[in-house]
């Protein structure tokens, strides 16, 4: 399924496009601060742990639920990655997933789930990436489009549940 067959069967997927370009930026984004996002408007991206501005993996995902409606307001502070991941069921078939489920990776030997994508069916999800010393001023780190095979180490997908959607 190509991004334009996406965007008719799930014409919400457009909202999530709006971010692609984003600047990467370690430490960046969580529940509160999201929510005052304008993609057309950079200053208004939260700051990372280094003064930049932009989105992380885990800001990005947190956004995403927000600005589909999948998200109470209050369901929670600021989730990593790996917080990300017990907040989901899981889902059996990650090529079902549909926009707004989660992709959560984890490298082999390491302890916990380090980074998640945020689907948006067919197989594509919005990856940012960058690292703990990426500060929003690498052009070549940013929000993109990507199969989720290609985003890292896959180890399982998930859906938010029931008691954090409004």
């Amino acid at each position: 399924m190509n991004l334009a067959e996406i965007l008719i069967q799930w014409p919400e997927v457009d909202k999530l496009l709006a971010v692609v370009g984003t600047p990467y930026c370690w430490g960046a984004g969580d529940l509160n601060n999201v929510k005052e996002i304008q993609p057309s408007v950079p200053s208004s991206f939260p700051t990372g742990s280094k003064g930049g501005k932009g989105l992380d993996c885990s800001g990005l995902a947190q956004w995403a639920l927000w600005i589909t409606g999948q998200v109470k307001p209050d369901a929670w502070n600021d989730l990593s990655a790996d917080a990300l991941a017990y907040a989901c069921d899981g889902i059996s078939d990650a090529d079902s997933a549909i926009p707004g489920d989660l992709y959560f990776y984890k490298n082999s030997g390491a302890s916990k789930i380090h980074h998640v994508t945020v689907a948006l069916g067919g197989g594509l999800c919005l990856h940012a990436s960058g690292g703990s010393s990426t500060n929003g001023d690498d052009p070549t780190r940013s929000v993109q489009i990507v199969h989720y095979r290609r985003a890292g180490t896959f180890l399982t997908c998930g859906r938010l549940k029931d008691k954090f959607r409004p």
